[in-house]
């Protein structure tokens, strides 16, 4: 209805066909191309066939279309479920030919780094990292908490916590139950193992995660504490 009714404008169209990408609908993306102009309606074709075989934003020269960080991200989407490795060097080769925005390069670090956090892989945390506070998702904070704690990053959770009650994500009580939700997650493998290391980095890893959440409330509420200085981080 809103075609028809005079509301569409190119704006409106392409926050739609963004939609039917996200859920991979290319028909429909397709159809609300239509009246697009032939340049946009081109990058929509690329975005398509990229859905169906990601590996074809490799093959050609890439259009110069405000949209095409959109494409390649979506493409890198695409990859990583299937081979994180070559979704990295694809990343990594088309990056380096060319400059992506802000936020479509952390789409790119977003997909690889989530990736990653899933089959427990290390590197997982230096792709999250990239990823600036105001463009990151409750997924990628939730992540980035999982692999914080697996890197005994504790500065970083708590920069977390200010961020995320900040943003409106969670309430401190809230950002503690999810850290410790996300502890037993990343040591649930630990608990059973019998490896007697592995049992004592656990524990290890739990007394300073009861520590610093004890410790986080006192902080957010005292003069220029977490809370203060996330407000005012240019009073340290």
């Amino acid at each position: 209805a809103w075609e028809n009714d005079g509301r569409r404008t190119d704006d409106l169209t392409w926050q739609r066909i963004e939609l039917a990408m996200g859920e991979g609908t290319t028909r429909l993306a397709t159809r609300l191309a239509e009246p697009l102009g032939k340049q946009d309606r081109a990058v929509v074709d690329l975005w398509t066939r990229v859905h169906r075989s990601p590996e074809q934003i490799t093959r050609g020269k890439l259009p110069e279309h405000s949209k095409t960080g959109l494409v390649v991200a979506h493409a890198i989407r695409r990859m990583s479920s299937k081979n994180i490795d070559k979704a990295i060097s694809t990343w990594q080769n088309i990056s380096s030919q060319r400059t992506f925005s802000e936020s479509d390069s952390s789409l790119a670090w977003k997909y690889i780094g989530l990736s990653l956090a899933r089959n427990h892989q290390a590197e997982a945390y230096a792709w999250l990292k990239r990823i600036p506070a105001h463009l990151a998702d409750a997924q990628v904070m939730e992540w980035k908490i999982r692999t914080a704690i697996r890197q005994g990053d504790w500065y970083l959770i708590i920069s977390m916590a200010a961020g995320m009650v900040l943003r409106g994500f969670a309430s401190v009580p809230e950002f503690s139950s999810l850290a410790w939700g996300c502890f037993w997650s990343t040591n649930s493998s630990a608990a059973g193992a019998e490896d007697a290391h592995s049992s004592m980095d656990a524990s290890d890893t739990r007394t300073r995660l009861v520590f610093m959440l004890n410790l986080l409330p006192v902080l957010w509420t005292m003069p220029f504490g977490v809370g203060e200085v996330a407000k005012h981080p240019g009073q340290q």
